[in-house]
């Protein structure tokens, strides 16, 4: 039976779910406390005299993906139902561990009914995904997958994926992704030369519009150029780039339009924004055109500069208040969980690039 996606993806696949699951059950990590005796009560408590429908349908829902991510990695070409019945424990195991953990929060409370119903989630994820696996459609994917995308475009589409989730997010510079929190980046500039940490903001201030403009441009080809390792037709690829872009754009300015309103939503669509939008759409369109080693290269070097260079800018009280405007309320949470992502994507996409490389270059002549 061919396989929904490769190893790789779905491993991916699930150890991002789960990574997503822990962040929203242990979120804010603090407020532990020593309470030993409850570890091991809640799971024989009576059920919780009070409930919402939110709370029933969160502890559901969240729990569904966890389940698929589960099932898709466990029995990705072999579906049966022990592995079904692994994966359906697996997630209950997972959403146990993480409940006992609540008990020790301040913050948080552990309970019995979040245990079913994330068992449930599970038991319904594993399901859906069961009968995709049994369906004629992975055979038809399996072959449409080899016939018009290399080996490992999976992950760069997940990549890709997360980077565009990471654009309603307030940036010091539109797309400037890999911004480590500031006393992290303070620790990391002691270790390094005296005139570094003075050097960059210098160079920065110091540079002219054009290169500002040219590293606005870099900001946006760089993850669109991450399309030349996904499909072989060079016509998918130049289509996928502008798709992307204009998927990079509209994201903010409906994350604009949430905070601020829709008469606002297009306030940071500058004229050198728009402008530097346009020249990376060309950019990222020669990329996919261009040998796939001197790409990998080109997108290696570039993220380096990058993350030093994203890290380089100072603080300002519009970010500032930016910031707080969209970190307010229930949101609160995914937005801390797409600051950790915002940190880390530039790593995994060096990561990536270099696993892609070589796969490209065993496979590609091009």
């Amino acid at each position: 039976m061919a396989a929904l996606m490769s190893a790789a993806t779905a491993r991916a696949s699930a150890g991002l779910a789960l990574a997503v699951v822990v962040y929203a059950s242990l979120y804010p990590f603090e407020g532990w406390r020593d309470q030993a005796p409850t570890w091991g009560e809640w799971w024989r408590s009576p059920w919780p005299k009070y409930w919402t429908a939110w709370d029933l349908w969160v502890n559901w829902l969240g729990y569904v993906p966890l389940g698929a991510a589960f099932a898709s990695w466990l029995g990705r070409q072999k579906p049966s139902w022990p592995r079904a019945v692994l994966a359906v424990l697996l997630a209950s195991a997972v959403s146990f561990a993480l409940e006992s953990l609540q008990s020790g929060m301040v913050h948080r409370v552990a309970s019995n009914l979040d245990w079913a119903l994330n068992t449930l989630g599970a038991l319904c994820g594993v399901g859906v995904m069961g009968v995709a696996l049994r369906s004629s459609w992975p055979q038809a994917f399996s072959v449409w997958r080899r016939a018009h995308l290399f080996k490992g475009a999976g992950l760069m589409l997940l990549v890709l994926a997360l980077w565009l989730l990471l654009q309603p997010l307030p940036m010091l510079l539109p797309f400037a992704v890999g911004r480590l929190p500031p006393q992290w980046w303070d620790q990391a500039a002691a270790t390094v030369p005296r005139w570094w940490p003075q050097f960059t903001p210098w160079v920065w201030a110091h540079w002219t519009w054009p290169q500002q403009a040219a590293s606005l441009v870099a900001l946006l080809a760089v993850p669109a150029g991450v399309l030349r390792f996904t499909w072989r037709d060079v016509w998918s690829r130049v289509a996928g780039v502008w798709l992307f872009l204009a998927l990079a754009v509209l994201l903010p300015t409906l994350a604009h339009a949430w905070s601020y309103g829709w008469s606002h939503a297009g306030d940071w669509l500058m004229p050198p924004v728009i402008e530097s939008g346009l020249m990376a759409a060309a950019l990222a369109s020669l990329l996919m055109v261009l040998p796939a080693l001197l790409v990998a290269w080109c997108l290696f070097l570039a993220l380096v500069a990058q993350y030093l260079g994203v890290n380089a800018l100072a603080e300002t009280g519009y970010w500032t208040l930016h910031w707080q405007s969209f970190t307010q309320g229930q949101f609160v949470r995914w937005y801390g969980l797409l600051a950790w992502v915002a940190v880390l994507w530039p790593v995994l996409t060096l990561i990536m690039l270099v696993r892609s490389r070589w796969m490209t270059r065993a496979q590609v002549k091009a």
